[in-house]
């Protein structure tokens, strides 16, 4: 279903003599703004420089290491405008191979992108995505070229007076291949989406809704392309490898798949509401597969209004048509505290997970149980005043302490992490210090496996891992330097 959200401004519209009103939804979001996640450095960051280093030593002897560097430019807005990497492949003091990648991306006055760029070295691969916008600023055309010798692919946007997208289309050249509809409400809500093939316009994909007063979705109806064993599949969307086929100039559009019929089953769902927005039942069903409802959920709730019990089930998993639930059992604060999973052998619901919480909501008990109602595994936590786990402890089937963790803070600050095979031997031990972070993993002997050292500031992060007990076997690095 495509997802249509509001921004609280309400367009009035005189319709039938009398005033209705409807929700006029955001712009168009852009999905290919390249915001990078390097923004969690502030958007006055200029540029970022990473080296990564990474080593194995073979079973022959032979040494295998691969280095990469990469630089990363941003605009005003903190968008990626350049990014380079090299990375070189080496055995022992020969280099294997160098792979030199680089984008670039052009953006307009309003920040919005208008032009991608990717380039590789190796195969002379040139990719290019050309962006157009409306008058509203809304995405209307994205041109993608996978090669110059290549026919480009198309995606057009079109849209109706309250910026909601009306029709979108898949293009190869002039060639449509697949052709998207949509329609709304007054409220601006999705009413029906449509797919056709482009090859011969045949419907293959429609899914209606319908509403309430409320504005709650109470039924979706879906035409669907069934497969050979009731799996429904992919509705004629134009597959990756498919497209590439075509994509050569020379060979475009002479030698096209014969084109096959198109099968459509009806999906159906169903919703009932306790009260405003508060779902108390959901069912669906395939009409192929007798038209009886094989799935179901059904929601109880607290007077609070939190959730107490929920249970879904399906008939149609098993041979004989039993039916397969789960039963969830949620507290006043709307935490589960159990769980019940159908054993298929036993025909019978059989406890799977009990918890418990202290008054914070956080998780203090843990019990999971097997198919018979065993108790495999306990966990205990234990929490401090500002809710940093400070120990946790877990029991295998048999009794004994399978794991043990210890946490040590300085108000919010952690400072130290031990985490134990049982209840005495190391697996791995954290802990902080005025130059960084270490990290050292022990084996069950007690030996160093691993030792790691991480340093972070506001304009340079580090981080180094070696081999065993000293600093001379360096297997990870990694540099990270922000410029602003």
């Amino acid at each position: 279903m495509k997802h249509i959200s509001s921004i609280g401004l309400l367009a009035i519209v005189l319709l039938c003599g009398c005033a209705t009103t409807r929700v006029v939804p955001p712009p168009h979001e852009n999905a290919h703004t390249f915001l990078e996640d390097n923004l969690r450095y502030g958007v006055d960051v200029d540029s970022i420089s990473e080296y990564s280093f990474s080593k194995i030593i073979l079973k022959n002897g032979e040494i295998r290491t691969q280095t990469e560097q990469e630089q990363k430019t941003f605009n005003k807005w903190g968008n990626l405008v350049y990014n380079e990497s090299r990375m070189t492949f080496q055995t022992n003091d020969t280099i294997d191979f160098t792979i030199h990648r680089w984008r670039t991306n052009t953006y307009n006055d309003l920040g919005q992108i208008v032009r991608a760029e990717e380039h590789d070295s190796e195969d002379g691969l040139c990719t290019s995505v050309d962006y157009t916008y409306t008058k509203r600023g809304l995405l209307e055309t994205e041109v993608e070229t996978y090669h110059p010798n290549c026919v480009p692919t198309t995606t057009k946007h079109t849209y109706d007076r309250y910026n909601n997208e009306v029709c979108t289309e898949y293009l190869e050249a002039d060639s449509v291949l697949l052709r998207i509809t949509y329609k709304y409400n007054r409220r601006g809500q999705l009413v029906e989406e449509s797919s056709f093939r482009g090859a011969d316009g045949a419907l293959t994909r429609r899914t209606t809704n319908t509403y309430n007063r409320h504005g709650d979705v109470v039924k979706t109806a879906t035409l669907e392309t069934l497969g050979q064993e009731g799996v429904i599949v992919n509705p004629g969307w134009p597959e990756e490898d498919d497209i590439r086929k075509h994509l050569n100039r020379d060979t475009w559009g002479k030698n096209r798949p014969p084109v096959k019929p198109i099968k459509l089953d009806t999906i159906e769902t169903v919703y009932s509401y306790k009260s405003k927005g508060v779902l108390a039942e959901k069912r669906s069903r395939y009409s192929a597969w007798g038209g009886d409802w094989y799935t179901a959920e059904q929601q109880e709730y607290h007077n609070n209004g939190n959730l107490a019990k929920k249970t879904t089930w399906s008939n149609y998993r098993t041979k004989d048509g039993s039916r397969v639930p789960w039963v969830g059992i949620y507290n006043e604060q709307g935490l589960i505290v159990e769980e019940y999973h159908y054993s298929t052998k036993e025909k019978a619901l059989r406890i799977a997970t009990r918890k418990e919480y202290n008054d914070q909501g956080e998780e203090v008990l843990r019990m999971d149980y097997d198919s018979k109602g065993t108790l495999r595994t306990k966990t205990t936590t234990t929490y401090n005043s500002n809710g940093k786990v400070v120990e946790k402890w877990a029991w295998g089937h048999n009794g004994k302490v399978s794991a043990h963790e210890e946490h040590t803070y300085v108000g919010d600050v952690w400072m130290e992490s031990k985490i134990y095979y049982d209840t005495t031997r190391l697996k791995q031990h954290n802990f902080k210090t005025a130059e960084g972070e270490n990290f050292i993993v022990y084996d069950k002997n007690g030996n160093v496996k691993n030792n790691s050292v991480f340093v972070k500031t506001p304009n340079l992060e580090w981080y180094r891992s070696y081999q065993g007990e000293g600093t001379d076997d360096l297997r990870n690095e990694l540099r990270r330097d922000i410029f602003r």
